[in-house]
């Protein structure tokens, strides 16, 4: 069943993962990531305003997309910043549409 859960944040969500254990993670606009483990909102800092525009979970850290062109990696309260490889294009509010993500085999 679904329930509501206060997240503290007035702005849009744009990504949701679950973690490997069972944690849900959520990132939005205003730089917003937080984590969902039983009936409470965590707030993460990432060091960012930016509108964060997707959250995948991998093993014990979360990689974010921003707005802004940067990956975001955190890891045992730490985060970390890359510039993408794909800049938006001039007047693009966005990098994401031209991202894409693999999984290896092995």
């Amino acid at each position: 069943s679904w329930k509501t859960c206060e997240t503290g944040t007035r702005g849009c969500l744009r990504g949701i993962a679950l973690g490997v254990n069972g944690a849900l993670w959520v990132v939005g606009e205003d730089g917003f990531a937080g984590r969902l483990h039983g009936d409470r909102v965590q707030r993460v800092d990432l060091g960012t305003v930016a509108t964060l525009t997707s959250v995948t979970a991998v093993r014990d850290e979360i990689v974010v997309l921003g707005a802004d062109g940067v990956i975001r990696r955190w890891r045992d309260g730490a985060a970390t910043a890359v510039a993408s490889p794909i800049a938006p294009a001039p007047g693009s509010r966005s990098a994401a549409p031209a991202m894409r993500a693999t999984r290896s085999s092995g």
